[in-house]
């Protein structure tokens, strides 16, 4: 029995990284289509099966409106439009950036324990102190309310507005931004609006 439970600790450290998640890789689209007045949601290149006979088929394929995020372990759904850019330096170590055209979602783990409150003071001194102004924020996302900073940036006349979060992990940092480029600053986008409606209605941690 012994040497039983030492084989099955060898093959799940075998099988293990043949089943590692491709962190860098982007989530593939979904679509629904429509049979016969019936949706069934289908995800590309991944086989599924309808059960039914069917006949005088009418048929409508539409392209989802989101994807879902499921990486550095929180979950939540983003528009299909926004581009994907990620940056995979180390289990410990790694960030990805979602941009639409006005409003950015960029999330990055750390392996250094960082606070709130120094990774947003070190934002805006990258930012030049000069540049900015900064505001404690609260929010909820899925069932969990959040404390944050939001920073006000004004460059060559351009206002961005960043909210910053710290996710909750066991081990190193997870801080969570948001980037806005609304008219002025006492305004939002109307993709951040549309965009955070989505985001807190479905975010989640799935480990800590």
């Amino acid at each position: 029995m012994k040497y039983f439970g030492v084989l099955i600790v060898c093959i799940i450290l075998f099988v293990l990284p043949v089943i590692a998640v491709d962190e860098s890789k982007e989530p593939n689209v979904q679509y629904t289509i429509n049979i016969n007045g019936k949706e069934y949601d289908l995800i590309a290149d991944v086989p599924k099966k309808i059960n039914g006979n069917f006949q005088n088929l009418n048929l409508l394929l539409k392209a989802g409106k989101w994807k879902e995020f499921s990486y550095g372990g929180i979950y939540f759904l983003y528009f299909a439009s926004f581009t994907w850019e990620a940056d995979i330096q180390s289990d410990s170590d790694k960030n990805w950036v979602l941009s639409g055209n006005d409003f950015k979602i960029m999330y990055f783990v750390l392996s250094d324990a960082v606070t709130l409150e120094d990774y947003a003071d070190s934002f805006a001194d990258r930012m030049g102190k000069e540049n900015t102004k900064s505001i404690d924020i609260k929010d909820q996302f899925g069932n969990e309310k959040y404390t944050g900073k939001k920073i006000f940036v004004k460059l060559a006349g351009v206002d961005l507005v960043y909210e910053i979060y710290a996710i909750p992990t066991r081990e190193g940092s997870r801080i969570l931004i948001f980037q806005d480029a609304p008219e002025s600053e006492d305004k939002q986008s109307q993709e951040k609006i549309q965009m955070m409606d989505l985001f807190r209605k479905n975010f989640k941690i799935l480990y800590q």
